[in-house]
């Protein structure tokens, strides 16, 4: 979530910077000082019609990304951009209108999918498809009002065995905190919890609880036993926090 609003933020910051300048190059030889550090990312060539950027990844993501904007014509009386990310294992796209008085810029029409095997845990593998993005963001701070969104999860595995296919949402509040839930089922069994965080913040909340099905190896049984705590119904209750620096 924190990546998803620095991206949204990077491309609503880059076409407000060089909306009266035409490129970011030429930006960046009249008003250099004007620039803010995060413009480094960006294209010479990029402007208000089309740009681009190249960004680097992190804990939670570790390969670069790649960040587009074409113009895509008015949503009523608001300028509109079409944004398109891409990167090892995933990719996305959404609509971005900024409105008059231009201190709310709307997201929409969001898309994308995430092959689980790209992400830094060894032995994960499947598919998270976004099916749906939407938002509103304060201009002058780049702060989520609102944003919520829902997908699947498909052929989600672990260490080779089948965990299942799912479904997940996400959503943030006006304090600034964000969670995503989900819930898998399969021949291992059933999974259930949420994964939230701060805005900006450097880490992340794992609550789940886990239901053995037929499936389910001892290795996974006792792992679980080591690592999660022990419920009255046979299942384990897990918690844990991330690292998203």
């Amino acid at each position: 979530m924190r990546a998803l609003l620095g991206l949204i933020g990077l491309v609503l910051g880059g076409l407000m910077a060089v909306a009266l300048f035409g490129t970011l190059g030429h930006l960046r030889q009249v008003a250099p000082e004007h620039l803010p550090p995060w413009t480094a990312a960006v294209s010479d060539g990029s402007g208000v019609i089309s740009g681009q950027a190249e960004l680097p990844g992190g804990a939670a993501w570790p390969g670069a990304l790649d960040l587009s904007w074409t113009w895509a014509g008015l949503e009523g009386t608001a300028p509109r951009w079409r944004l398109v990310l891409a990167a090892t294992g995933a990719s996305g796209s959404a609509h971005l209108a900024v409105p008059a008085p231009f201190e709310r810029a709307r997201l929409s029409e969001g898309r994308g999918s995430l092959d689980l095997s790209a992400l830094p845990l060894a032995g994960l593998g499947g598919e998270m498809r976004l099916e749906t993005l939407d938002g509103v963001l304060v201009a002058e701070d780049l702060r989520a009002e609102r944003l919520t969104g829902a997908g699947r999860i498909l052929g989600a595995s672990y260490e080779g065995v089948a965990i299942g296919d799912g479904t997940f949402d996400l959503a943030t509040d006006a304090g600034g905190a964000w969670r995503m839930r989900f819930a898998t089922e399969g021949p291992a069994g059933t999974l259930e919890g949420r994964l939230s965080g701060l805005i900006g913040g450097g880490a992340a909340t794992l609550e789940a609880e886990i239901t053995p099905g037929a499936a389910m190896s001892e290795d996974w049984r006792q792992t679980l036993d080591l690592l999660a705590d022990r419920q009255e119904n046979g299942g384990w209750r897990v918690r844990r926090r991330f690292d998203l620096r």
